[in-house]
């Protein structure tokens, strides 16, 4: 992976990365971390520069709606990060047993993890993480997640096959994958 810092005015500091499977330059911009572009080896670092150029006004409209969002959070305390925990372990492995039964799809153990900007993640072991924050979420973006991460047993990436995959357990996969996108984790 190659790696450029620029400095962009109205910005300030831009991280883009060549990035060997990227097909599409693509911005990521996340709380309290400079934007970074990924861009795909076949294109040269002052086409991405002028990607970003074409893009200012996007970019910093963007991270002041992630500034407000981040300055309306409510840091949880110990006790409530301990009580989601606690509700997440008496329910969470159940549920993954019984939607990995019912849709035969095998993994390996179950974590519950109080993780800051992913719902689960399937390990290469076939080991599901997932987050006490999904207590916070409506049941049926709940076992969507578990689904998520089940498929990813069978499908390591978010090709073709795996969507396939994912709607046949999940007919409105896609819809439900957008309306997880509208839940910020701690919040």
């Amino acid at each position: 992976m190659t790696k450029k810092i620029l400095e962009i005015k109205d910005i300030g500091l831009v991280h883009l990365y060549k990035v060997k499977n990227a097909k599409n330059l693509r911005i990521i911009l996340k709380p309290h971390k400079p934007p970074r572009i990924t861009v795909p080896f076949r294109i040269p670092f002052k086409t991405a520069e002028d990607f970003i150029h074409s893009k200012i006004f996007w970019i910093k409209e963007n991270i002041e709606k992630l500034k407000q969002i981040e300055n309306k959070k409510k840091p949880f305390d110990e006790k409530t990060i301990e009580n989601l925990r606690l509700e997440a372990k008496n329910y969470i492995p159940e549920r993954v047993k019984q939607l990995s039964e019912k849709h035969n799809l095998n993994y390996n153990r179950v974590f519950i993890k109080n993780l800051k900007s992913r719902w689960g993640s399937c390990s290469a072991k076939n080991n599901i993480n997932l987050n006490l924050h999904l207590m916070n979420l409506p049941p049926q973006l709940i076992d969507y997640v578990i689904l998520h991460e089940l498929a990813h047993t069978k499908e390591k990436n978010h090709g073709k096959n795996f969507w396939n995959l994912l709607s046949s357990f999940v007919v409105e996969a896609r819809e439900l994958n957008k309306e997880l996108k509208k839940y910020s984790i701690n919040l």
